[in-house]
């Protein structure tokens, strides 16, 4: 036995850290929440073969179930194929490249500890990085790194969008490096990478030129949409600029280095490329929307990633490379523990579960998660009223249709989280169209501190044209419409196969200045819309682009003397967006879809407000009137 465990100790010991990259939990229950929604609509898009692309536009695809680890209508196999791909990976590195160095066992097994609160999608982007790297180092000479570099890119792009297509792009990159170094890998290269693709291509319903065209441009403006405002003095932020900090401030000795010694070639040049688009996709993703689950994913993966590139740089001999790493698990694990820490509920169990992958693999055998009861209910006379009728909810309780089986049809975006308008004349193009959903659930409740009414406000027209208001569901029993805006959802039906569309007349546009007091009186009954285009500065687009987008604030003032304010979104702006009247409870989007604006209340003027640094102080405004409301 002593001599097995000698002769095969790297084997053993590189299994035992490989074995962390499986997760804590074989899957996830389903949240009765705003991720829980979309979710839900995921693996429902996928049970029911709805076309990515075309019928369900998201920035995950058809494997996205893969990494939300969601297994309601979907089978378990796929998910264990992906955790053991994800294994191979982590175990042919460490064996082949960590291990093969003396002193790092224990390194390499504290970042894959940490590295388990990430996610399938992260760590496979990151692998697949790693591969790129190692594949241009060696001349893509060997085969199983060529092959894994394929498959886990190919893998991505069905998974979600804004990784995918990255690594669709460094695939293409290889080709072209592979075509000029190692022609007779390419040919292998190309074969596994194209029967790779048509395997899932014909697998799975997607459309592929509309999930790429459509999700690129969803991804392109979620940052402006759907994102938390967080201070650059914020923690968090200062620990991830750290770990940004070592990690280039390594680079940096590294160059130097290769400088001195001319050992500077190309593939040096593209694996450091490698090292800094990593990081900084990593960095976007987590401080773009300041989600708690995008920091711990950030801090769960920037351990591993520097471990990993210490030795695709071939830095492992270095004792700078050694602080680096222990530098990089301090301010992770610190970060990472940091809010139960303040809290003075350091959870010792659950951070114990870390050391052990027995909650993951007693878990394989487990069916599809079962439904939360969720918080609201909908009284059996109002389910009888809506039937077997196909139905959508707005803006995201999905979960409520599916723990009551109701037959739901969602919309092509199917959550109200202010995309774009582009996701706007998508959804109102849909419930146009004469296949839309003969039943639609409706409130008028704001997401992150936006004006409910502006987001989707052309589905909402298109809603008030083609369908008609009969009633309302009161949740949990009750009776009443009242301004407790979840409590409560309009029932909108259709008008059966007659179809109308919003028609705008312009009324004019003019220059503004941030800040000042748009005065406007329009009728009483008419529905009078504003368009809004702003325009960053140098500092603004710079901001975006290393930080956060601008933030912007509009306050309306009332007839009644009182004023609101609400996060202005500039995608939403960009679109026709009602302004004359105030529409903030399900009653006042009731006068809306009902043809009594005259009972809202009316706008004055409003302003909008910088609250960060970052925008010109011109903007262009254009006043539109609904013709056909």
């Amino acid at each position: 036995m002593k001599q097995f465990l000698e002769r095969n100790r790297i084997i053993i010991l590189s299994f035992i850290i490989a074995i962390y990259s499986f997760p804590l939990h074989f899957n996830r229950s389903l949240p009765y929440s705003l991720d829980g929604g979309w979710m839900a609509a995921l693996n429902l898009a996928v049970k029911n073969k709805l076309i990515f692309g075309r019928d369900f536009v998201f920035n995950y695809g058809p494997l996205g179930y893969l990494s939300t680890r969601i297994n309601t209508y979907v089978s378990n196999i796929p998910i264990l194929i992906a955790d053991l791909f994800l294994f191979t990976g982590f175990y042919y590195f460490i064996y082949k490249y960590v291990l093969s160095q003396k002193g790092w066992f224990l390194l390499g097994l504290v970042t894959m500890l940490v590295f388990r609160s990430s996610v399938l999608s992260q760590s496979l982007f990151i692998i697949f990085i790693i591969y790129a790297a190692l594949n241009l180092l060696n001349n893509f000479r060997n085969h199983f790194e060529v092959l894994y570099c394929a498959i886990a890119g190919i893998l991505l792009f069905f998974i979600k969008i804004n990784y995918g297509i990255l690594t669709i792009a460094g695939l293409l990159a290889l080709t072209v490096l592979m075509a000029i170094t190692n022609r007779r890998m390419l040919l292998y290269f190309l074969t596994v990478s194209i029967l790779f693709f048509l395997a899932i291509i014909f697998s799975t319903n997607i459309a592929v030129v509309e999930y790429v065209q459509y999700s690129i441009m969803l991804a392109g403006q979620y940052d402006e949409a759907g994102y938390w405002p967080t201070k650059l003095s914020n923690p968090k932020y200062i620990s991830g600029v750290l770990l940004l900090l070592t990690i280039f401030g390594l680079l940096g000795w590294y160059l130097v280095r290769i400088w001195k010694n001319r050992e500077i070639s190309l593939n040096k040049i593209i694996s450091i490329g490698c090292v800094v688009v990593t990081s900084y996709v990593l960095y976007r993703n987590s401080y773009t929307r300041a989600d708690a689950y995008h920091y711990l994913e950030y801090f769960a993966a920037m351990p591993f990633v520097m471990l990993a590139f210490i030795f695709v740089l071939g830095l492992q001999n270095s004792l700078v490379s050694k602080v680096a790493v222990v530098i990089c698990i301090c301010i992770s694990g610190y970060n990472l523990l940091i809010d139960d820490y303040r809290g003075n509920a350091l959870r010792t169990a659950y951070y114990l579960s870390y050391l052990s992958p027995i909650g993951y693999f007693s878990e394989i055998l487990n069916k599809g998660t079962v439904p939360n009861e969720p918080i609201r209910l909908i009284t059996e006379e109002k389910r009888k009223q809506i039937g077997n009728k196909t139905i959508d909810i707005i803006p995201w309780e999905i979960e409520l249709l599916q723990y009551y089986n109701m037959n739901y049809k969602p919309r092509p975006l199917p959550q109200t989280c202010g995309y774009s308008g582009f996701a706007d004349s998508l959804n109102a193009d849909f419930f146009y169209r004469t296949t839309r959903p003969e039943v639609v659930l409706i409130q008028n409740f704001p997401l992150d501190n936006k004006y409910a009414t502006w987001d989707e406000s052309i589905s909402k027209i298109s809603l008030h044209l083609n369908y008609h208001y009969t009633g309302f569901v009161g949740m949990n029993g009750r009776t009443e419409l009242k301004d407790d805006i979840f409590e409560s959802y309009l029932i909108m039906e259709s008008n059966g196969p007659t179809k109308a569309w919003p028609q705008f007349e312009s009324l004019g546009s003019r220059k503004a200045k941030l800040d000042d007091t748009i005065a406007i009186k329009y009728a009483p009954d008419e529905a009078i819309y504003i368009k809004v285009k702003f325009n960053y500065n140098l500092r603004g687009k710079l901001r975006r682009y290393l930080f956060q987008p601008p933030n912007m604030s509009a306050t309306l003032f009332l007839d009644d003397g009182s004023a609101r304010v609400f996060k202005a979104t500039l995608p939403t702006l960009l679109q026709p967006v009602l302004i004359n009247k105030f529409a903030a409870s399900n009653a006042d989007l009731k006068n809306f879809f009902t043809h009594d604006l005259k009972s809202c209340m009316n706008v004055i003027s409003f302003v909008f407000h910088p609250t960060t640094f970052g925008f010109e102080r011109d903007y262009e405004i254009e006043f539109l009137r609904l013709k056909n409301y």
